[in-house]
């Protein structure tokens, strides 16, 4: 996995992983924080002045989007092999995020700065997939006795 910034102090964590979305697998929940510690960094390099050179966010998005890409790939191999059947419906729903967390980093490229409400975006997005997609596969490996095995 890419190297990826340490995590900003306490104060300038604005995102924090719900323990409602914890996964119970030890490896997948590492990299979700991973994800938001990346947002995190993202935000701390806002600085005070709440304005970020758009080719510096592009960097950070980038950034995510390949530890979204090795996230979504483990993710995707735990799901083939504990036989998920939903794994095609959420194989395409992690194509959806990345092209949207991509297209979020078009737009900024196409403007000098940006202030941090794509941040926010991006963390909608990040929220979304372990909320809204990751829970019924969670479901599922509770149910067959694979929590933790995957």
């Amino acid at each position: 996995m890419p190297e990826f910034k340490a995590s900003p102090p306490p104060a300038a964590r604005p995102f924090e992983l719900p323990v409602s979305a914890l996964f119970g697998d030890r490896h997948i929940d590492a990299e979700h924080q991973v994800l938001v510690d990346i947002l995190n960094g993202t935000i701390a390099d806002f600085g005070s002045s709440g304005r970020l050179p758009s080719t510096r966010f592009a960097h950070d998005v980038a950034h995510l989007l390949d530890h979204l890409k090795q996230h979504f790939d483990h993710e995707e191999q735990l799901m083939t092999a504990a036989r998920y059947p939903g794994l095609a419906t959420h194989r395409a729903h992690h194509g959806c995020v990345l092209a949207k967390v991509s297209a979020l980093r078009m737009e900024a490229l196409q403007q000098t700065e940006i202030d941090k409400e794509p941040v926010f975006d991006l963390f909608d997005q990040v929220l979304d997939d372990l909320l809204r997609a990751d829970l019924p596969f969670k479901a599922f490996l509770d149910a067959n006795g694979l929590t933790g095995k995957a």
